[in-house]
C-alpha cells in the first residue's frame, strides 16, 4: 500500500507527521493506558476515567483521556538517559465517557474515543551551535511550530485555564473561531510532581481539525516592487496584538482596495513615561503589493488610512 493509495485521512495524517519532523519533533507511540494518578495529574475531564477490570500491572490501570501525561513520561526516560533536548509528538486515540455513543462496528457504547495530536518541547529552543545563544524553548517558540503546522490557515488563541498548565501560561487553539485543542506550559506543581528540572511546553489538539485544514496551495508571484509601511499605534493596554493583526487580515479580505496588502507584522512595543500608564505604543511592519501594476504613493496612501480608521473605529486606536 503506497502513500498515494491510502485514504485522504491517512495521506493527511502523513503530512502532519512529515511537518512535524520537519519542525525536528520525533513520533512516539505510547500504551493507551496508564496510571490512575498520572491520569489525574494532567486530565481536563470532569467524568471518572475507565478502569481496566484485569491490568497487566497497577501502574496501567485506567484508559487515558489525555496524550500529554503519556509524553511527560517519554521525557522523564529521556532524561534518565542524559538527553537534555526533548521534542516528541504523538497521534492517538483518547477514551472518554459519553452516552450519546451507540454500539456500531466500529465503537463501544457509552464510549467516545477522538483522536488527537499532542506534543511536548524541553530544552533548548535550537540544537545546540557556536554562534548562537542556547535559550530554552517558550510558549511562543511552539506557538510558532503551530502556526506553521496550520499554515496557510491562521490560528487564534486566547486565555485559558487548564489544570496540567502554568496559570497565565496558556491559551486555548481556535480554527475558525472553534476550539481545537490547547497549549501552555507545565503547572510548576506538576512539574515538582514529576521531578523536572525545568517545565516543559505542551499541546494538544483535536487530530480531527488537523487533518481537515487547508494545505498550502502554490500561486504566482508578482514582478511588481513590494512597498513597505510602518504603522505605530497607541492602544490600551488590555488590546491584543492579535486583534490588531487580525482586524487588518479581515480588512484585506473585505475590502477590494486594500487587496494589496501581503504581510502585516509587528516589530515593536513600548510601554513607559512617555504614553499614559494604561496605554502601550505597538508598531507594525506593513507590506503592500499589486499582482500587475506598480503602486501609486495616492493609492498606498488610501490604504494606510483607510487601516488606520478601522483600527480607531475598532479599537480606539490613535496616530503615535
Amino acid at each position: 500500500l503506497t502513500v498515494l493509495d491510502a485514504p485522504e485521512s491517512v495521506r493527511s495524517l502523513d503530512v502532519v507527521r512529515d511537518t512535524l519532523v520537519a519542525l525536528d519533533y520525533q513520533e512516539v507511540i505510547n500504551y493507551s493506558f496508564v496510571d490512575g494518578a498520572l491520569e489525574a495529574d494532567f486530565s481536563n475531564s470532569d467524568g471518572e476515567p475507565i478502569e481496566l477490570l484485569n491490568p497487566i500491572a497497577s501502574s496501567l490501570a485506567v484508559m487515558r483521556t489525555q496524550l500529554v501525561g503519556s509524553l511527560v513520561q517519554n521525557l522523564k526516560t529521556n532524561l534518565a538517559r542524559s538527553q537534555s533536548r526533548v521534542r516528541v509528538f504523538e497521534i492517538a486515540k483518547v477514551f472518554e465517557r459519553d452516552a450519546s455513543v451507540t454500539a456500531t462496528e466500529s465503537t463501544v457504547p457509552n464510549l467516545a474515543q477522538p483522536l488527537r495530536l499532542a506534543g511536548l518541547a524541553y530544552g533548548s529552543a535550537q540544537p545546540e551551535q557556536w554562534g548562537a545563544k542556547t535559550a530554552d524553548v517558550d510558549f511562543y517558540d511552539v506557538k510558532g511550530d503551530l502556526e506553521r503546522l496550520f499554515a496557510p490557515e491562521s490560528l487564534t488563541f486566547a486565555a485559558f485555564a487548564h489544570p496540567a498548565a502554568h496559570p497565565g501560561r496558556c491559551a486555548k487553539v481556535l480554527l475558525k473561531g472553534q476550539e481545537i485543542g490547547w497549549i501552555g506550559q507545565m503547572h510548576p506543581r506538576l512539574q515538582q510532581t514529576h521531578d523536572l528540572p525545568r517545565a516543559p511546553m505542551l499541546f494538544e489538539l483535536d487530530a480531527s481539525a488537523v487533518v481537515a485544514r487547508e494545505l498550502p496551495v502554490a500561486k504566482a508571484i508578482s514582478k511588481q516592487q513590494i512597498v513597505t509601511r510602518d504603522l505605530a499605534i497607541i492602544v490600551k493596554r488590555d488590546i491584543l496584538a492579535q486583534q490588531i493583526q487580525q482586524l487588518i487580515v479581515d480588512l484585506q479580505q473585505k475590502d477590494e482596495a486594500c487587496s494589496i496588502i501581503q504581510s502585516v507584522e509587528l516589530f515593536d512595543v513600548y510601554q513607559g513615561d512617555r504614553i499614559a500608564a494604561d496605554e502601550k505604543s505597538m508598531a507594525y511592519r506593513v507590506q503592500l503589493q499589486d499582482m500587475e501594476h506598480t503602486l501609486q504613493d495616492a493609492q498606498i496612501e488610501a490604504v494606510m488610512a483607510r487601516v488606520l480608521s478601522e483600527l480607531q473605529q475598532q479599537l480606539g486606536a490613535r496616530l503615535r
